[in-house]
């Protein structure tokens, strides 16, 4: 049976991924604390009046320097519940990718070992941190209350990681080196590059050439 079908290159331009925007608020205790210290009381208390007007006064204080001493960030990003990360890990994370650069500029079986060595490392922390993360957060459960909405989400949050893990598959390739890697960059390079191979022109013819007939039988 001959087709008439015949592969297509689709190449889309200008496509942009829709990003949302987070704040994320930190609140500076050393900061706070110097702050607040420098607001003396305006006056003794001598009279109901004047404990009153202090109370309003402390209250005015701690508001100011509480909005002194935090700090609002805003950033974007495609995921949909970004989750704060401690830095060491945000550094070694950081470190893998100026790794993988290198790697790919100027390839030696000592980065390699060196890569493959960080790699596993940040793999470590991460589940490390995904589990400590988890517990908190079945800890809070223990004093659930039907009647806060804070604690649906939590269940919530924790049925959707649930279901994320259930379908997340790992997937290894051989890369050019012939070594397995389950490196998601390195997958996506070597699934791209193989795909334009196949739809370069006469692949196929090229691939049929490379076939010894005589073995056919």
């Amino acid at each position: 049976m001959i087709s008439d079908h015949q592969p297509t290159i689709t190449i889309f331009k200008n496509l942009q991924p829709i990003k949302r925007c987070y704040t994320i608020k930190r609140i500076s205790w050393e900061m706070f604390r110097e702050d607040i210290c420098k607001r003396q009381p305006a006056h003794y208390l001598e009279n109901i009046d004047d404990i009153e007007k202090e109370a309003s006064n402390l209250t005015n204080d701690l508001i100011s320097s509480l909005e002194y001493a935090t700090k609002s960030k805003s950033f974007t990003t495609k995921a949909p519940k970004p989750t704060e990360i401690p830095k060491i890990l945000l550094d070694l994370i950081k470190l893998k990718r100026k790794l993988k650069r290198s790697l790919n500029n100027n390839y030696t079986e000592y980065r390699k070992k060196l890569y493959n060595l960080i790699c596993r490392q940040v793999k470590n922390r991460i589940k490390l941190f995904r589990e400590n993360k988890f517990n908190l957060e079945f800890q809070e459960l223990q004093n659930f209350n039907q009647s806060e909405s804070k604690h649906w989400k939590l269940i919530n949050r924790l049925d959707e990681s649930n279901d994320e893990q259930t379908n997340k598959e790992d997937i290894k390739l051989k890369n050019n080196q012939n070594i397995i890697t389950n490196d998601e960059e390195e997958i996506v390079e070597i699934f791209g590059n193989h795909l334009r191979k196949i739809f370069t022109p006469d692949y196929g013819l090229t691939q049929l050439n490379s076939i010894n007939l005589d073995q056919i039988n």
